[in-house]
């Protein structure tokens, strides 16, 4: 119904519903990462280390892979 790839199910239902602009994972990312939000809250190295492979797998595979079994 859209090409939407690399983008996620709440994306495409804002954009159905809002006509908001139907971003990609990577884009969503790239907002995390250019405003540190989690970054700034987290002074673990390990725990950034694990937040940024979060967003990557999720980049890659989606939100539907981020699930205990799966990571």
């Amino acid at each position: 119904m859209f090409a939407a790839q690399d983008s996620d199910i709440f994306d495409v239902l804002a954009h159905l519903s809002f006509s908001s602009k139907i971003k990609t994972r990577h884009e969503r990312v790239v907002w995390v990462r250019d405003r540190k939000i989690i970054f700034d809250q987290v002074e673990d190295t390990d725990a950034q280390k694990f937040l940024e492979f979060v967003l990557e797998y999720y980049e890659d595979n989606g939100s539907q892979e981020l699930v205990r079994e799966k990571i």
